[in-house]
C-alpha cells in the first residue's frame, strides 16, 4: 500500500485552531500519568509496560474497567488502553485514506479531520454492560464538552460531527429518552425537542455553556451527535483484524502488535506539552504503516497462524482425552484420538488453518471477518462443535481424516473413502431449513466445486448446531439438480477426466445426516458402554 502525502488547505487551516485550544493546563493526575508511563520512554518500553500490566487473557476485564475520571483525560491504564483502541480504529481509517488528520488529545480524546468534515470523539468506560442515562454525566457535562468545539469551526466549510464512544450501552431512563442517538449513523438525524433535549438545554445554561443556550443551535448540534457502543469482548479482535487487514485479509494482529502500535504512537505522537506533535497526518501515518509492515512479514504471519491453529487443536485433543478417559474403552479410544490428532495437524501443516475451516463451517466463505476476529471462547466452542462430530464419524466408520482446501463456500472432509460436507445451522433452524440453505449455497458454487462435491461417490451432508432435530428423519436422502453447462475453458481446467454430458443437467444424490449438538451429547453419554465394539456400533447407528 502506498500512502500519498497530500495536504488539503482547508484541513490544514483548522489545525492551528485546535492546537491553540489544546494549550490549556492539564490536570495533575494526567501529567503524572504521562510522566510515569510515557515521557522519555521508547516504543519497546511502553509496549513492555502494557504487556506487563495488561495480559492477553485479561483484555476483556480491562475494557470493562471502572470509569475513568472526567476532569482531565487518561488517568487509569484501562482508560488509556480503551481510548487508544478507538484511536487505532481511526488511524486504520486514516491509512485507508478515509481521513486527512487525527489529533490525539487529552481534552477531547480524538479529533479526526477531512476536507469536508471534522469529527470530535470522546471516549468513556464503565464496568457495566448497561447504564441509564441519568446515571451518567452525559447531559450534565459530557455532551457540552463535545459541543463547545463547534464554536472553533464556525465559518469553515467542514461539517462538524460529534461521537461518544462507550464500552457500555447508554439506556433511556424512565424520564429521559436517549437511545435514538445509537442509530444516528450518518450524523444527520432530524431530532425533536424531547426529554433529553430539555435536559441538555437545562444543564448547559446552569453550567455556563452560554453558546448552547439557543434552542435552534442546540437542535443543530444534537442532529450531528452519535453514541457508539464498542462491545468489550469483541472490540480488540476487531482492531486486530483491522490492523492485519492492512496487509492481508486473512491476517490478524496479535496483542503484542497492538501494544507495539500504542507504544509507537505514544513515543512519536503523544506529547501534551507540545500539541502540534499530537497531530497524525498522512506522512506520519505512512511511517506508522511501514513500522507495522516489518511486523507482518508474510512468512512469519503464516507461521503464527499455523502455530495458533495447532495450539487450538492441542487444547481440543487434551479436552477430548479428559472427556473420554472415563469410558471403559478408553485404551482403544486413546489410539483413535492420537491418530485423529495427527491427521488434523497434517491438514494444518498443509494449506488449511483453523480460521478458514471454521469460516466455511459456520459462514460458508473461505475467510470470514466474524470468525477471524471472534473471541477465544467462541472460537474454542466452534472448534469443539465441529471436531467432536468429525471424531465420532471417524470412530464409527474408520479411515483417515483429510480436509479439503479447494472449496471456498463449503467445508468438505474425507473420512476414509467417504466424503462429508459439514454445515452449521442456527438454533431457529430445522433439517428442512438446513436443506434449503445448502441448496442456496450449492447454487453459488462454481462448476469445479460442484464436480468435486459429487465426483466418485455420494456426498454426506452433516448438519451441526443447536437446531431443532426432533423430527429429523432417519436414512434421509435428497436430490439436487444442477443445470450448469460447462464451457470449453471449464473443461480444460477440470483436474480429471470427465464428459461434458455427465456434468450438465445432472441430479445429485445427497445423504443428509443429523449431527446436532443434542445428538453429540447423547453419543458422549453412552461412552459408558462396556466395549469399544458396542460403542462404535451405537455411534454408527445413531449417526446413520
Amino acid at each position: 500500500m502506498t500512502i500519498e502525502v497530500s495536504r488539503d488547505k482547508t484541513s490544514e487551516d483548522v489545525i492551528p485552531k485546535i492546537i491553540e485550544m489544546k494549550e490549556t493546563i492539564k490536570t495533575e493526575k494526567e501529567i503524572q500519568f504521562f510522566n510515569d508511563h510515557i515521557k522519555g520512554k521508547s516504543t519497546e518500553e511502553i509496549s513492555n509496560m502494557l504487556n506487563e500490566k495488561i495480559k492477553s487473557d485479561e483484555v476483556v476485564e480491562i475494557l470493562l474497567a471502572e470509569e475513568t475520571s472526567d476532569d482531565g483525560g487518561i488517568i487509569a491504564l484501562s482508560g488509556f488502553y480503551f481510548q487508544f483502541l478507538v484511536t487505532i480504529e481511526y488511524l486504520i481509517g486514516l491509512i485507508n485514506e478515509e481521513w486527512d488528520y487525527i489529533l490525539i488529545d487529552h481534552h477531547q480524546d480524538v479529533i479526526t479531520i477531512k476536507e469536508d468534515k471534522i469529527r470530535v470523539i470522546q471516549v468513556k468506560t464503565k464496568n457495566v454492560e448497561y447504564c441509564d442515562v441519568s446515571e451518567t454525566k452525559l447531559y450534565t457535562e459530557w455532551i457540552q464538552k463535545l459541543f463547545i468545539m463547534d464554536d472553533m469551526f464556525k465559518g469553515d466549510s467542514q461539517k462538524t460531527e460529534f461521537e461518544l464512544v462507550t464500552n457500555f450501552i447508554v439506556k433511556n431512563s424512565p424520564k429521559v429518552e436517549v437511545e435514538i442517538y445509537h442509530n444516528n449513523h450518518e450524523f444527520d438525524m432530524k431530532i425533536q425537542q424531547n426529554s433529553f433535549f430539555r435536559k441538555v438545554h437545562k444543564y448547559s445554561q446552569q453550567g455556563g455553556f452560554n453558546s448552547l443556550s439557543s434552542e435552534e443551535y442546540l437542535e443543530e448540534l444534537l442532529s450531528k451527535f452519535k453514541i457508539t457502543k464498542k462491545d468489550s469482548e469483541d472490540y480488540i479482535y476487531k482492531i486486530a483484524s483491522g490492523i492485519g487487514g492492512l496487509f492481508n485479509e486473512r491476517f490478524k494482529a496479535s496483542k503484542e502488535d497492538i501494544d507495539f502500535l500504542i507504544g509507537y504512537i505514544c513515543s512519536t505522537c503523544y506529547y501534551p506539552s507540545n500539541p502540534s506533535v499530537q497531530v497524525i497526518d498522512k506522512s506520519k501515518a505512512s511511517r506508522i504503516f511501514e513500522e507495522l509492515r516489518g511486523r507482518f512479514d508474510s512468512s512469519a504471519r503464516q507461521h503464527v497462524e499455523t502455530e495458533d491453529s495447532i495450539s487450538k487443536i492441542d487444547n481440543y485433543i487434551l479436552n477430548l482425552h479428559n472427556t473420554l478417559s472415563k469410558s471403559p474403552s478408553y485404551s482403544d479410544l486413546n489410539n483413535c484420538i492420537t491418530e485423529f490428532d495427527g491427521e488434523l495437524k497434517e491438514s494444518i501443516f498443509g494449506s488449511n488453518n483453523i480460521y478458514s475451516i471454521l469460516s466455511r463451517f459456520i459462514e460458508r466463505v473461505y475467510s470470514s471477518p466474524r470468525i477471524n476476529v471472534g473471541s477465544r471462547h467462541n472460537i474454542d466452542n466452534s472448534v469443539k462443535e465441529l471436531l467432536d462430530l468429525v471424531f465420532y464419524i471417524k470412530l464409527a466408520t474408520g479411515g483417515k481424516v483429510t480436509i479439503d482446501d479447494k472449496h471456498s463456500k463449503l467445508l468438505l472432509k474425507f473420512i476414509g473413502n467417504r466424503k462429508y460436507s459439514f454445515f452449521n445451522l442456527d438454533d431457529i433452524d430445522d433439517h428442512e431449513k438446513g436443506i434449503a440453505k445448502f441448496k442456496e449455497v450449492f447454487k453459488m458454487c462454481d462448476i469445479h466445486e460442484k464436480i468435486m462435491l459429487f465426483s466418485d461417490n455420494i456426498l454426506r451432508l452433516v448438519f451441526s448446531g443447536d437446531f431443532n432435530d426432533l423430527k429429523f428423519p432417519t436414512e434421509h436422502f435428497i436430490e439436487i439438480g444442477s443445470g450448469d453447462i460447462p464451457t470449453a475453458e471449464d473443461m480444460r481446467t477440470i483436474p480429471f477426466e470427465v464428459e461434458t454430458d455427465s456434468i450438465a443437467k445432472v441430479t445429485y444424490r445427497v445423504h443428509v445426516m443429523n449431527g446436532s449438538n443434542s445428538m453429540k451429547q447423547d453419543l458422549l453419554r453412552n461412552r459408558i458402554l462396556p466395549t469399544i465394539e458396542n460403542y462404535k456400533e451405537y455411534v454408527k447407528k445413531k449417526l446413520g
